[in-house]
């Protein structure tokens, strides 16, 4: 689990490609722990209920299917976050107060990504 992926690389390859690289025992499924060690480079959600609802017959393990569509769920909340950013002022100065008191996003593991927005 020592590659790391950032957005660009996310959007240039192929989630397939993405999930083998990841599936380093080749057993065709990734653990819970694969994708947390994986998500703060991927910039997932560490929500577990929604790792909860998208792992489809809930055995605790992510068929390429299943990773996928997390993917997704994963990039439509970003734009859904990063346009009501854009759209509303009140919400960027909440955030820019937030990380500029210390508060960081645990989504990333201690980082700061307030700022990227």
């Amino acid at each position: 689990m020592g590659q790391t992926y950032g957005k660009d690389k996310v959007d240039q390859r192929s989630t397939a490609q993405i999930f083998a690289e990841l599936d380093v025992e080749k057993r065709g499924n990734l653990t819970l722990e694969e994708l947390l060690h994986a998500a703060p480079s991927m910039v997932l959600l560490h929500s577990l209920p929604a790792l909860y609802f998208l792992d489809k017959d809930k055995d605790g393990r992510y068929s390429l299917e299943e990773f996928t569509e997390l993917l997704h769920y994963v990039q439509s909340e970003k734009r859904k976050v990063k346009q009501e950013v854009a759209r509303n002022a009140g919400l960027r100065e909440f955030l820019q107060r937030a990380s500029e008191a210390g508060v960081v996003d645990s989504s990333v593991h201690g980082r700061n990504s307030f700022r990227r927005m």
